[in-house]
């Protein structure tokens, strides 16, 4: 999302729609970023029985979504222009953002005035399971052990699980699947040239990995107060807390979790 951006992020229940319509989704979201706008950045993945294909561009995409789909996620950014995700695992949920709120009305009427050419179906809703993204700081323990052992909540990282085996890409890929909401600890371990601190370059990553997937709703950077963010998370909101007192967090991450997961 843009820096100054109005976003929406509407769940339309349980529908599945065709390749034509999904297909008028991404063009009306490009149309309405605007006539010069050039092919965007994507993250755009479909999933049919035991098998997770990432495609580079829309038109595979939507050639893989006609043989049909579990779930998936397209996410196409125009720069300043606008940015959309789409994405269905047990519901359809559309997240868009632009410049100007009439037009975030207008593609969300546009995908509503659709929702009956969309088969609506039961799936069983994905349980909540947490995964914690960190650099070097031991903060993230702090985060872990109090979802875990006070609200039995159950969270996954690195560091939780034997990997042996496995690449670091596997294991990542793994735990895009399986996770349905995304912590990202960034904590002040990257020290620039003109003396300011960043994070650890896999966990910017990891962010921009995860929002793609879950959307900025449940992909949330805790931010070290201090820190200062790359471009590519700039403009995102995030919660802050400071330095050494990750605890302070602890009260918002709670009410994201109450508010996304309100059957837990």
């Amino acid at each position: 999302m843009g820096i100054g951006h109005i976003s929406l992020t509407q769940n339309f229940g349980n529908i599945r729609f065709s390749r034509a319509t999904l297909q008028a989704f991404i063009e009306e979201a490009k149309r309405l970023a605007g006539p010069e706008t050039e092919d965007g950045h994507t993250y755009l993945t479909v999933q049919r029985d035991s098998q997770e294909w990432q495609l580079p561009t829309v038109e595979q995409f939507l050639t893989e979504i006609g043989y049909g789909y579990s779930e998936f996620t397209a996410s196409v950014r125009w720069g300043d222009a606008g940015s959309v995700r789409l994405a269905y695992s047990s519901n359809f949920l559309a997240e868009v953002a632009y410049p100007h709120r009439h037009k975030v009305e207008e593609f969300t009427q546009f995908v509503l005035d659709r929702c009956d050419q969309g088969k609506r179906i039961q799936l069983a809703r994905k349980p909540l399971q947490v995964f914690i993204g960190h650099g070097r700081s031991e903060a993230w323990k702090d985060l872990k052990n109090h979802l875990t052992d006070i609200h039995h909540i159950k969270v996954d990282a690195y560091e939780v699980a034997s990997r042996g085996g496995f690449t670091i890409r596997e294991v990542l890929d793994s735990m895009l699947k399986s996770s349905t909401l995304a912590l990202l600890v960034m904590t002040a371990e990257d020290t620039q040239d003109d003396g300011s601190m960043r994070a650890r370059q896999n966990v910017v990553h990891e962010a921009g990995l995860f929002q793609g997937r879950l959307g900025f709703q449940r992909a949330l950077i805790l931010k070290e107060r201090g820190v200062e963010l790359m471009s590519n998370v700039d403009g995102v909101q995030f919660i802050e807390f400071a330095p050494g007192n990750i605890r302070e967090a602890f009260g918002d991450v709670l009410g994201v979790i109450k508010r996304e997961f309100p059957e837990r």
